[in-house]
């Protein structure tokens, strides 16, 4: 299946409401949030695509770098469908239809690359 080739990947944390500046240095990485069912989530992902406000992100965090241009895939709580895939900078909005830990998987565009890209779930 779509998920047997991210079973190695272990899941970093996701703050809430907060832009996550994160560094891509690998094929594939994934990381975790919770929802609750019924409830609607935003989430959202800067990178090369969206590269004047990625690059603000960074400077306001004194961070120095190149940004990577990422594909990002949401990934339901069990495990059994992907909400979204999206290979550009912009946001999605779900309703969770389960309660449970649900996964964003973030690779690069370009395979090989790496770099900065920011995640926020809201």
């Amino acid at each position: 299946t779509f998920y047997a080739r991210y079973t190695s990947i272990v899941a970093e944390s996701l703050t809430m409401s907060t832009d996550n500046l994160l560094y891509l240095n690998s094929d594939s990485q994934g990381y975790s949030f919770s929802c609750d069912a019924g409830t609607t989530y935003t989430v959202s992902w800067l990178d090369n695509d969206t590269s004047s406000e990625l690059s603000q992100l960074m400077s306001d965090n004194s961070v120095t770098g190149s940004m990577v241009d990422i594909r990002a895939s949401i990934i339901s709580a069990d495990s059994t469908h992907t909400v979204c895939t999206r290979d550009d900078g912009g946001s999605y909005t779900f309703i969770a239809n389960t309660t449970g830990t649900y996964y964003v998987i973030v690779e690069p565009y370009n395979t090989g690359s790496t770099g900065y890209f920011a995640v926020s779930v809201n």
